[in-house]
């Protein structure tokens, strides 16, 4: 859910970016910047959330492989 809302802001923010970059006449690569920048930003994110996310999942396994060692040797 984090990830979708995080999306629509992304494209939110660089739509309006490239909008007014193709309507400014003299220099519009700063909105340019701006759009792909934000893109650059959300991917960066999404790739340090899905890093983090399985960084979680995979001690919770080993939490849960712990826990059922020590059940099965007798220890509560």
């Amino acid at each position: 859910m984090k990830n979708f809302i995080h999306l629509i802001f992304t494209c939110m923010v660089s739509f309006f970016a490239f909008c007014g970059a193709l309507s400014m006449k003299d220099n519009p690569w700063p909105g340019f910047a701006v759009a792909f920048g934000i893109w650059g930003i959300f991917l960066w994110r999404y790739n340090v959330r899905t890093k983090r996310e399985a960084m979680r999942r995979s001690y919770e396994e080993w939490m849960f492989r712990e826990y059922m060692r020590g059940r099965s040797n007798g220890h509560r």
